[in-house]
């Protein structure tokens, strides 16, 4: 096959996100996505903007990466039900979005928020209809056709992986060394390898909130690069204590997503303190509610705890690089029963109940009675709701998301009752 050379090329460099999105948008016939590595919230940002065309999905199912974060299981369950083709190919690395036959972006990046965001990443966007059909597609079409199909009952399958994996690393926690603690961390360069160079009075707040702490994550400072670093973007000599404290806590969401959150927001809380040193003490208030988060996968930060081996490093790693004293197991699990959205988290993702007793042993107890009556009236609560809804619905497709929701809520609430021995 003679190559053809395409007529337009763009060099894409992070962040891409929002670009990428706008083009999904524009999508009318098909979106065809090849991406190894994958997460729930970035699925559900690419189905949300996705308003027409049938969507193909070549990716790579393997539990290990499930199970250690790197891809969600969730996101391949939201895919089926938008009616999304998937297909898996074991040693899959490429990642490729073709737009409508029309448009192709070839990049480094994967279908996560760091991949398309903070990640430093390079890609092309290639507008040439001619040379995608008739050089990308047919490489394409022939990685689909020899991939193997992703239904319901694979999804399944690799559920029960995922949750033996977990097991065995529970098992293996018991007699676990402990972790060194890691001296060699690698430098952390912004997406561009530079900062990006924009009139300051031009940038939203959450802007200079991530720009800043791109540069005050990347190591420890004194305090008077601190203060020239943030100077650029607030006036901190005309702020009282509380515009600082604002300015502080605003920005440290962004630099824990890194590789290494720990060290990155580490570096971060510590320059800060010298702009703001009550920070501390209102950080060292919030580790219940963020081992919380951590525990099922919400927050802004990447940093998830599935087992009780988690649990302990990250302890270890937050009082390392924090200085913090990490919070008691039962100030964590008092976070989590006071949490309206944490019983909707488990009452439709029962993992995250199985979670919560491998992690927190300790509350086998009275607390643990609490949750589970809690949870089962929140698992009640959504099943009539749906039962109502799915009593008056005429469409089909929903007819059917509903009966397959109301199908899962039972079975959560039947396992949920035998595992608590209501």
């Amino acid at each position: 096959m003679a190559i053809i050379e395409p007529k337009s090329i763009q060099l894409i460099q992070n962040p891409t996100e929002k670009r990428l999105l706008n083009m999904i948008s524009a999508v009318r016939a098909s979106l065809f996505v090849v991406t190894p590595f994958f997460k729930e919230g970035m699925i559900e940002k690419v189905l949300s903007s996705l308003k027409e065309g049938k969507l193909r999905v070549l990716l790579r199912t393997d539990a290990f990466d499930m199970a250690g974060g790197i891809s969600d299981l969730n996101a391949l369950r939201k895919l089926a039900q938008h009616g999304a083709e998937i297909r898996e190919i074991r040693n899959l690395h490429a990642k490729v979005i073709v737009f409508d036959e029309k448009k192709a972006l070839i990049t480094s990046s994967n279908l996560t928020k760091s991949g398309l965001n903070t990640n430093v990443e390079i890609g092309i966007l290639v507008e040439d209809e001619e040379f995608i059909k008739n050089d990308v597609m047919p490489i394409l079409n022939q990685y689909w056709q020899a991939a193997g199909e992703v239904k319901t009952s694979k999804m399944d399958e690799i559920q029960s992986d995922v949750e033996d994996i977990l097991r065995l690393d529970e098992i293996r926690s018991s007699s676990e060394i402990e972790m060194p603690s890691i001296k060699t961390q690698g430098r952390f360069v912004s997406p561009k390898g530079k900062d990006e160079e924009r009139i300051v009075k031009e940038l939203t707040m959450q802007e200079k909130y991530e720009l800043m702490a791109s540069e005050l994550m990347r190591g420890r400072l004194n305090k008077n690069q601190v203060l020239s670093i943030v100077n650029r973007f607030f006036d901190t000599a005309k702020m009282s204590g509380d515009e600082k404290r604002n300015i502080c806590l605003g920005a440290m969401s962004y630099s824990f997503d890194s590789d290494n959150p720990f060290t990155t927001g580490g570096n971060y809380f510590s320059n800060v303190n010298y702009i703001y040193p009550g920070i501390k003490a209102i950080f060292q208030g919030q580790l219940p509610a963020t081992f919380r988060n951590m525990i099922l996968d919400k927050g802004k930060t990447k940093v998830s705890i599935r087992s009780v081996s988690d649990y302990r490093r990250i302890q270890k790693e937050l009082y390392e690089n924090f200085d913090l004293v990490p919070p008691k197991s039962t100030d964590v699990f008092n976070a989590i029963i006071e949490d309206r959205a944490a019983l909707k988290r488990m009452a439709n993702n029962i993992e995250y109940y199985h979670r919560i007793k491998r992690i927190l042993p300790f509350a086998a107890g009275k607390l643990m009675r609490e949750l589970e009556k809690d949870l089962l009236r929140e698992m009640n609560g959504i099943k009539e709701s749906r039962s109502r809804e799915l009593k008056f619905e005429k469409d089909a497709r929903r007819i059917e998301s509903l009966e397959k929701e109301l199908r899962n809520i039972e079975e959560n609430i039947r396992i949920l009752k035998i595992k608590a021995q209501f």
